[in-house]
């Protein structure tokens, strides 16, 4: 007799399928419209002066773009992107354009009202379903060209003083080695300043022993004033000079280089030595002079006492 099996129950969950049951949540036309709505008033209020473009019209623009080039909002949107560019920066423009140029460069830009200012330009580049999307971001950089100009203006005035500078100005390591010296070295030594850049001064020394005697004061006080030496020229004739020296030390207090004047006075010195050789012949002179007026006194005695011993005779 076969026994009649009876099917329990599985527990929940177990060894059954549970049946789900998927929803789509579908978009409406309204929320996508509010989507994109809500991503343009983030773009527009971003920091950045950034325009994006649509085969060479404008499609979106920031606020902070829209400020800078004295527009409104509305007023950019389908303008073309050569509109904002300068007539002399026009072909520049168009060939970074036409390149797809993606690094950063300068043109000059137009505002509203005419003016023009620069600009440095970033840009991004992409195709979506055969539309050419530019992006670009755009940096005012008045001020900075104002500055680099400014320091065009003082590195020009400067270079104009360095190289009519009569002295020699000179900079070296603290091993001697020439880092700087103005043009006048030429007048100075017969070098031009490329021909002693990177050599040893010292190798100029006529006498070895100056070089130990100069490193030893300026080394000890930091600094020389009128120190005289004596220097071998281009041509091998000597010139002596005067120096005005400093020992540069860096934010650490760390002698770092040794700068300073060389002064040609060997004219000074020849004219010096003139003055003393006149001196000397004045002096020899005047003895002779003194000489000559003490022996006229002595000879005028002697004529009266000749005088008197004839009177007495008499």
């Amino acid at each position: 007799m076969k026994k009649k099996v009876t099917q329990k129950s599985s527990p929940i969950g177990v060894g059954k399928k549970k049946s789900t049951k998927h929803t789509k949540k579908t978009i409406s036309k309204k929320e996508l419209a509010d989507f994109v709505i809500d991503y343009k008033k983030i773009f527009k209020k971003i920091p950045s002066a950034v325009i994006v473009h649509e085969n060479g019209s404008a499609i979106n623009v920031s606020d902070a773009f829209a400020k800078i080039f004295g527009y409104k909002y509305t007023d950019l949107i389908n303008k073309s992107a050569l509109d904002l560019v300068a007539p002399e920066s026009l072909s520049l423009a168009k060939k970074h354009i036409k390149e797809n140029y993606s690094k950063p460069y300068k043109i000059i830009a137009l505002r509203s009202d005419g003016s023009k200012f620069p600009i440095e330009l970033s840009i991004v580049t992409y195709n979506d379903n055969g539309k050419n999307i530019r992006i670009v971001n755009c940096r005012d950089i008045t001020q900075e060209e104002k500055e680099k100009e400014k320091l065009k203006e003082s590195e020009k005035k400067f270079r104009d003083i360095f190289e009519q500078f009569q002295d020699l100005y000179y900079q070296t390591d603290m091993k001697g080695i020439v880092i700087t010296a103005s043009p006048s070295v030429k007048a100075l030594a017969g070098y031009s300043p490329e021909e002693i850049i990177g050599k040893s001064f010292f190798m100029f020394y006529k006498n070895p022993s100056d070089r130990e005697n100069f490193l030893k004061q300026i080394m000890k006080t930091g600094r020389v004033e009128n120190y005289k030496l004596e220097l071998i020229k281009k041509n091998g004739k000597t010139v002596i000079v005067s120096v005005n020296s400093h020992i540069v030390f860096d934010k650490n207090k760390k002698p770092v280089r040794i700068e300073g004047t060389i002064r040609d006075i060997s004219q000074n010195k020849k004219s010096e030595e003139n003055l003393k050789e006149k001196m000397e012949e004045l002096e020899k002179l005047n003895k002779l002079m003194v000489g000559r007026e003490l022996k006229m006194i002595e000879l005028k005695n002697e004529l009266n006492k000749l005088k008197n011993k004839n009177e007495d005779k008499k």
